[in-house]
């Protein structure tokens, strides 16, 4: 397992915690920048702040003004499911959820989580695969 990713429980801990998000682009998919990593979304997602929730499509004007919010705000939990799904919570408190369950319609995958020398996670529904 790489040095960098932390087992807590079921979940894996990723290596982002105390880092604002420094940048976020949309090509075909979400890039998160975030403290020398990166977090690509490539599915929908669930964005969540205090009691509010909702649903969002990962290529709606609604999910880009929602990811406004956490530019430049602290992560302060980011754990990746051995079932695929990952769970982003910032200082502010909201809430980015990406489930990768075998049920979920997705794309071959989720999202992936890496830094400059490559790839380090990646999710295909129902699994989390750490390389290295």
């Amino acid at each position: 397992m790489n040095q960098s990713i932390k087992l807590r429980g079921r979940y894996y801990e990723l290596p982002i915690i105390n880092q604002p998000v420094s940048s976020i682009t949309y090509e075909y998919s979400i890039t998160l920048g975030i403290g020398g990593f990166y977090i690509r979304i490539n599915n929908d997602f669930i964005w969540a702040q205090y009691s509010y929730q909702t649903d969002l499509n990962i290529s709606s004007r609604e999910a880009w003004k929602k990811l406004y919010d956490i530019f430049g705000k602290i992560v302060i939990d980011a754990t990746a499911d051995k079932s695929g799904s990952l769970h982003l919570k910032f200082e502010n408190g909201i809430e980015i959820n990406v489930d990768c369950r075998e049920d979920i319609n997705c794309h071959s995958e989720c999202w992936h989580f890496g830094d400059i020398n490559g790839l380090i996670i990646y999710s295909r529904p129902g699994e989390t695969v750490i390389l290295g």
